[in-house]
């Protein structure tokens, strides 16, 4: 992480699917924000029987998103 690189999916899958196995997640909820980002997590996710029942989309503008920045 420190050269910049990306967190290997496998490491990333594991610490997301640690996290939402944790009771606070099973009785309140979770929101996942920029994961799934590769084909790879999202499959994990499914194959460990994690999904959403919800879904959150902001639909912003490129110039709105420009703005801001």
């Amino acid at each position: 992480m420190k050269a910049g690189a990306l967190v290997p999916d496998e490491l990333i899958i594991d610490i997301v699917k640690d996290r939402l196995a944790q009771e606070d997640c099973a009785t309140k909820g979770w929101l996942l924000d920029g994961f799934p980002r590769t084909g790879a997590q999202a499959e994990a996710l499914k194959s460990a029987g994690i999904e959403a029942s919800h879904f959150v989309l902001l639909d912003v503008p490129d110039e709105i998103l420009v703005e801001r920045c």
